[in-house]
């Protein structure tokens, strides 16, 4: 691994939690190991050292004859030496063997005569052989000043219990220090692969992936870090589908400019020989007929007029107005294009007073409506266009007895351009919602209306003639 890929493995959550933590529990665990040898080590000397001097101390009391028998005995039960010293430091009495013998007198002879009573020291033979030295002075006059027993006691088999102990304490830390570090690697991957998770789902999301979601299970604090990543994937992917819907409709008035440019000429055209044609027969069904046909293309001239502005704020021409006349109007417009689809158009209105409204604009409510209930007939049927006069609202409906509006539809049926329709660019019914919203009322898709079938209902205010809006 090359200096750059091992400075990128270092540099993760896991290895910057982890490698401390190892190396935390290295430390505390030779710490350990030290400590506990090492007392081990002082409790096994200190052990040595009270038989030795209890054994010297029996001796010196002077209640036991120290003879060679005497000293064979307590041999055999402390596994140590003896000797006694006369007042001139001269070794009067020992346990020691031929080959042992100069080796303990240099040593009781390197002892200085102040050697504390009852202290111990540890001292090394020539052979490299450590002992544990204890005097003690006599108690009973025979033995004359500076008379003193000497215990020696080989360290030999205490050092090799200290070196049993260091193996089998190095043993219980190895394990040990195994078995903290298999759960300090899965602590700290407890904590990283959670993190490493939600940092590989923002990458994702950065690369566009919207369906991706957090598990929200984890503990507090990631869940609530994985509800929020969430929560902004939702929100950025309704974003996206609104940039991407307000894209698709500037694309739609760039197109409309376009299409409305073209077709303004001819139809000023088409009015001024409308126009001439009432002019002709004037008070005859043909003038009658021809005013009709004014009408609508001056509402062809107002639809035009608004989709080019539909990315702006559109101004109201309100007047009042009789609203079913108005549906009236429309309807007879529409009859004959029903007849042949073999749709029956009926009206149920109940005369309510008259509004303050945008004729033309409320004229292309209706007639949107009433295309995109044929629209829903596509072997026939009916519909029906209905009044009703509330306390302070009009509404009015539009129902059909089709298949009906899904309900999944339904939310986001006024908001976006409806997408998969035989033909039409699918906006009408959001041009219906913005027209409505700019009366002040409202529309909603109904559940189903009283044919079983498809229902949008229109409710707008009941302001008073005259009255400013």
């Amino acid at each position: 691994m090359d200096g750059s890929r091992l400075a990128g493995a270092l540099d993760g959550i896991y290895p910057r939690v982890f490698v401390p933590f190892l190396l935390a529990l290295a430390g505390v665990t030779a710490t350990a190991w030290w400590v506990a040898t090492s007392l081990i080590g002082h409790a096994l000397e200190d052990r040595q050292a009270a038989q030795l001097t209890h054994a010297a101390q029996m001796l010196a009391a002077g209640s036991i004859p120290l003879t060679d028998e005497v000293l064979g005995r307590f041999v055999s039960l402390q596994e140590a030496d003896f000797a006694v010293v006369d007042h001139e430091g001269t070794v009067t009495l020992s346990t020691w063997h031929i080959e042992m013998r100069a080796a303990f007198e240099a040593l009781v002879g390197g002892l200085p005569a102040a050697h504390a009573d009852g202290a111990f020291a540890v001292v090394t033979t020539d052979a490299g052989e450590p002992f544990m030295v204890v005097r003690k002075a006599l108690d009973f006059p025979a033995g004359g000043s500076g008379a003193a027993v000497f215990a020696f006691g080989s360290l030999t088999s205490v050092r090799a219990a200290e070196s049993e102990a260091a193996r089998w304490m190095s043993l219980v830390a190895v394990v040990l220090g195994v078995l903290l570090a298999v759960a300090g690697h899965r602590l700290a991957k407890g904590i990283t692969r959670p993190i490493d998770s939600l940092a590989r789902m923002a990458q994702r999301i950065a690369a566009g992936d919207r369906a991706v979601r957090a598990d929200v299970t984890r503990p507090r604090e990631l869940a609530l870090l994985g509800e929020s990543l969430n929560d902004m994937t939702q929100r950025l992917a309704e974003y996206e589908h609104r940039s991407a819907e307000q894209n698709r409709l500037a694309a739609l008035g760039e197109l409309a400019a376009r299409v409305a440019h073209e077709i303004r000429n001819p139809l000023t055209a088409i009015k001024m020989q409308v126009a001439m044609m009432s002019e002709w027969a004037p008070g005859s069904a043909t003038a009658s007929r021809c005013e009709r046909l004014l009408d609508e293309i001056r509402r062809l001239e107002l639809i035009v007029t608004g989709t080019l502005q539909l990315s702006r704020t559109q101004q109201l021409d309100r007047r009042n107005t009789d609203l079913d006349q108005l549906v009236r109007e429309v309807c007879l417009l529409l009859t004959p294009q029903f007849a042949h689809r073999k749709v029956v158009l009926e009206t149920a209105l109940a005369s309510p007073p008259e509004l303050a409204v945008d004729a033309d604009r409320i004229k292309q409510v209706v007639f949107n409506l009433l295309i995109n209930a044929a629209e829903a007939l596509p072997d026939g049927g009916r519909v029906v266009v209905r009044s009703r006069c509330g306390t302070d609202f009009v509404e009015l409906s539009v129902e059909d007895d089709g298949p009906g509006i899904p309900p999944e539809m339904r939310q986001n049926l006024f908001r976006h351009a409806v997408r998969g329709k035989n033909h039409g660019l699918g906006i009408g019914l959001m041009l219906c919602r913005e027209i409505v919203d700019l009366h002040g009322g409202s529309i909603t898709a109904g559940d189903s209306g009283s044919l079983g079938g498809g229902s949008v209902v229109v409710r707008l205010p009941l302001a008073p003639i005259g009255s400013p809006q």
